[in-house]
This record gives C-alpha cells, sequence and structure tokens, in this order.
C-alpha cells in the first residue's frame, strides 16, 4: 500500500523541520496510523486528512471520537511509558488545489 499524496506531503514537512521519521501506515492491533514521527524526546502519531476547506467543512472534521480515541491508545502502545501525543494535520485544499498545511497537536476532542 502506498501514501496518499497528502500524506507524503505532510511527511515532507516534517522531515524539513527535522522530525525524525520512523513509520508509514503502521498497522498496530488499536489502529492504523498513516504516519510515526519523534519530535525530541517524544513519539508523535499523525494522522493526515486532506479535503477541500469550506466555510462549515474542513477536512479535519472527518476524525471522529472513536478513531481518536483508538490513535491515543497506538501512540501510548507504541510509546511504552515514554511521552507521546497524537497529531492531526490537515492538508486544506484551495479552489485551485493548493495545499496548506494545519497542524493540531495533541488533539484529545474533534473538531
Amino acid at each position: 500500500m502506498f501514501a496518499s499524496a497528502g500524506e507524503r506531503l505532510v511527511e515532507r514537512a516534517l522531515r524539513a523541520r527535522g522530525w525524525r521519521f520512523l513509520a508509514r501506515r503502521l498497522e498496530t492491533r488499536w489502529a492504523e496510523i498513516d504516519l510515526v514521527f519523534r519530535e525530541g524526546d517524544t513519539l508523535v502519531v499523525i494522522e493526515v486528512k486532506t479535503g477541500r476547506m469550506g466555510r462549515r467543512f474542513r477536512p479535519g472534521m472527518r476524525l471522529g471520537r472513536d478513531q481518536l480515541a483508538r490513535l491515543w491508545r497506538a501512540a501510548a502502545g507504541l510509546a511504552r511509558g515514554a511521552p507521546c501525543r497524537v497529531d492531526l494535520v490537515e492538508v486544506a485544499l484551495d479552489e485551485r488545489r493548493r495545499a496548506r498545511l494545519v497542524q493540531h497537536a495533541g488533539l484529545r476532542a474533534p473538531l
């Protein structure tokens, strides 16, 4: 299976920030994780949502409470007691299909 264009864009952006890339499309017993990075000492599970941004809708609104809870369980399981968090990164497309990244670090509740 290969990564979506949005996932590749997010991966490149986070690598450019100096984050250490660990995995892509990682299957765990809790959830499938789009991207896994390490930012300093923190394990960061990244959920990527790509789509058009509207006045009443944004791509990240497709991340529900149950899926978010599974991602947090996966992050804790992978981190094994080390610091961890779940970030949502929206790849918001405008009318010309230009992408803007919006990162929600440590997301605990759906948008």
